[in-house]
């Protein structure tokens, strides 16, 4: 890893200089001592003095040899790979335990969305419900409220009527029948242009005249029966063969009906 000719000739020089230190200072004689005695003691101790010495200078010499090695190791290795393209730093590879790990937590992760999706379905449902059921009530009181604010419209529709040419228009009286109207107005226009006009007529002259709409027109589009529904009147507006076909005045045959002609109209 580092150079060890370097190491070999570092502590072959500390021994160097720790043996002629010991042979310089265990050669002094000590003061007030006997001389023989003082040179061994002396020259012992420093021997171990040196010795100790050397061993701390050759590990702090290893230390630093071993650090710049390191260092050294590591910038080669980082310039080999800036030349081949590699990345300098990789992530080690995951273990097994980590991998389950995270296979466990998406898992959960999972659960808890299906148990968040169903929670957000069922609140769904509950106010799809609450909806429905707040649509029904509204509808109800303003049903209620319109009329209770309008009146009986049967006398204004019928006035409302403004036939081109002869036409048979008959009056049912469903009082007492239906629960939705009380009276059904039949008529008819010899082509769907006609019949159009009827309910141009009616529409017109009770929305100037009285500021009123139908509650729902339907069949406009082809104009071969048309329904206006004025809560307690409802205007059935047919074609002269749509008329024959359907035949509503037989279908209510039980029910009191008057004919009203051109002159009652007015």
């Amino acid at each position: 890893m580092f150079s060890s000719r370097f190491f070999w000739t570092a502590a072959l020089g500390y021994l160097l200089l720790a043996a002629a230190a010991a042979w310089f200072f265990g050669g002094l004689p000590q003061l007030g001592a006997d001389p023989a005695a003082s040179v061994r003691d002396g020259g012992t101790a420093v021997w171990a003095a040196v010795l100790m010495v050397a061993t701390l200078g050759l590990l702090l010499t290893w230390g630093v040899l071993h650090r710049a090695a390191v260092r050294l190791a590591g910038i080669t290795e980082s310039a080999a790979a800036r030349e081949l393209g590699e990345p300098l730093w990789s992530a080690p590879p995951a273990s097994r335990g980590t991998a389950r790990n995270l296979e466990s937590a998406i898992d959960s992760m999972n659960r808890q969305l299906e148990t968040r999706i169903e929670e957000l379905q069922r609140k769904s449902r509950q106010l799809q419900e609450s909806t429905e059921r707040l649509e029904t009530v509204l509808g109800s009181m303003v049903e209620g409220v319109v009329a209770g604010s309008f009146g009986p419209l049967h006398p204004d529709v019928v006035a409302a009527l403004d036939l081109d040419g002869p036409c048979l228009v008959v009056e049912l009286d469903l009082r007492g029948v239906l629960g939705y109207a009380d009276y059904f107005i039949v008529c008819s226009g010899n082509t769907e242009r006609q019949v159009k006009a009827i309910h141009d007529g009616i529409l017109l002259g009770m929305k100037n005249e009285h500021g009123t709409l139908p509650q729902r027109v339907e069949g406009i589009s082809q104009a071969r029966w048309i329904l206006m529904d004025y809560l307690d009147v409802v205007v059935h507006i047919f074609t002269a063969e749509t008329r024959d076909f359907y035949r509503l005045e037989a279908l209510w045959g039980e029910v009191p009906a008057r004919q009203l002609d051109e002159t009652a109209l007015a």
